[in-house]
């Protein structure tokens, strides 16, 4: 409590040195959160257009929620 992130990453930084990022799993989350997002955000209007024919600015919000949930299939899928 009482603590700003960058006190808190200077004080890891200073017990684990960088090595500790990588061995403490800074570097795996980073990138799994970047495959993630770019599996969601670069799928979203392909699948879109793929099911509805238009892109997601013609879309209804409909249209929108069923190919985000689409979408978000893989993604769950790379958490499990």
């Amino acid at each position: 409590p009482g603590s700003s992130v960058l006190s808190l990453v200077k004080t890891f930084h200073s017990d684990f040195g960088m090595k500790g990022f990588v061995s403490q799993g800074l570097s795996s989350e980073v990138g799994r959160a970047t495959v993630m997002r770019t599996v969601k955000f670069g799928l979203f209007p392909k699948v879109h257009k793929r099911l509805y024919g238009k892109g997601v600015a013609e879309g209804t919000p409909k249209s929108r929620l069923a190919s985000a949930a689409i979408t978000s299939v893989p993604e769950v899928a790379l958490i499990m």
